[in-house]
């Protein structure tokens, strides 16, 4: 097969847990808070303003609206008990960082290597700011992407997306996604163990702006897979 173990996805996939991992071996990310129906109280009065409340273990932005970076405890409490209860999970609030969106694009296994980056931006082909990608942009696609722009820190940004890979333990693939804070440092937002590689996401972007053809990014996560399989054998 292809892609991470079993173990690594359901790890990444904890994303209180993933961002806590990544940031304790020196990649920059959100202060943030785990929330349950048991300590929602705590967690309210602690978390940092502004922020935005997510299921723990979705993807795709589900549980993000438009309107989901918040200012208001009041607005946040409502907001994450209506994710507690709508998703039946616990939720993480983390600290909303106004910026830029990268998606950093990673392939290999114990010599990982970046692929490319792409930057993500609104409908209107503005810069993201405020407003978060959310839900209904991602499952429509009605987001547009473009190489980054020129004020972004391209080695700190590759240098922490090989950071976070390596420390999650993914392999042969996967996608690394920050936002650029106003000081231009790459804030890591989460990682996808198994993100979209059809004609229309990232991975294929990328390619596309490096004139590669698409099949050569099949053949590079298939080598990285192969190569793998082979080391194991020998």
């Amino acid at each position: 097969y292809t892609g991470s173990s079993a173990f690594v996805h359901g790890l990444v996939r904890h994303k209180h847990i993933a961002t806590k991992l990544v940031q304790a071996y020196g990649v920059l990310a959100p202060d943030s808070v785990h929330v349950t129906p048991e300590n929602i109280d705590e967690c309210i009065g602690l978390a940092p303003l502004p922020a935005i409340a997510t299921p723990c273990f979705e993807s795709a932005s589900a549980g993000i609206f438009s309107d989901s970076r918040m200012t208001s405890r009041a607005t946040l409490r409502k907001r994450t008990e209506n994710l507690l209860r709508e998703f039946r999970q616990p939720a993480v609030i983390e600290s909303f960082v106004d910026g830029r969106e990268v998606s950093v694009a990673v392939v290999g296994g114990a010599r990982p290597r970046v692929f490319g980056a792409v930057e993500l931006l609104m409908p209107d082909g503005s810069v993201p700011g405020k407003r978060p990608l959310d839900f209904d942009l991602v499952k429509n696609y009605s987001y547009s992407m473009r190489s980054p722009a020129q004020e972004i820190p391209m080695k700190r940004l590759k240098d922490a997306a090989i950071l976070a890979y390596k420390v999650l333990g993914i392999q042969d693939y996967g996608r690394i996604d920050f936002r650029i804070d106003e000081e231009g440092r790459p804030v890591f937002l989460e990682a996808s163990t198994h993100p979209h590689i059809f004609r229309k996401s990232e991975f294929a972007f990328i390619a596309e702006s490096q004139g590669l053809p698409y099949r050569e990014v099949m053949a590079a996560i298939l080598s990285e897979a192969l190569g793998r399989i082979n080391s194991d054998e020998a």
